[in-house]
């Protein structure tokens, strides 16, 4: 049972690694949105997040799995993407709620 604890302990490494990989990526949404800049620029980071990515996916594969390419490694980065996705649908629904109760409760005043 020791092999399946293991392929556990890496399927978690390999969620919270897509999860990660996907926070930045909003966080570069984010910068995008707070500076505007024209496509060529927005080409460039995508290349150099892209290539970031690769050789972090690259690092936590070769840390987790020795290198070799698990099926549940690659499952696992792709449901930390979905995750991360769900939680900040979630939390957007979450923060809007309290916006409309927030405007609600000052017109009220």
């Amino acid at each position: 049972m020791a092999g399946l604890k293991n392929e556990g302990i890496v399927f978690l490494y390999a969620l919270l690694t897509g999860m990660t990989a996907m926070s930045i990526y909003y966080l570069l949404i984010v910068l995008r949105g707070i500076f505007r800049h024209g496509r060529k620029i927005v080409e460039l980071e995508d290349l150099i997040f892209w290539v970031g990515i690769s050789i972090f996916f690259y690092y936590r594969m070769y840390v987790t799995t020795y290198g070799s390419i698990r099926w549940y490694f690659v499952l696992g980065v792709v449901g930390g993407v979905f995750l991360c996705v769900f939680v900040k649908k979630k939390l957007m629904f979450f923060l809007l709620e309290i916006e409309k109760r927030l405007e609600k409760s000052s017109k009220n005043k």
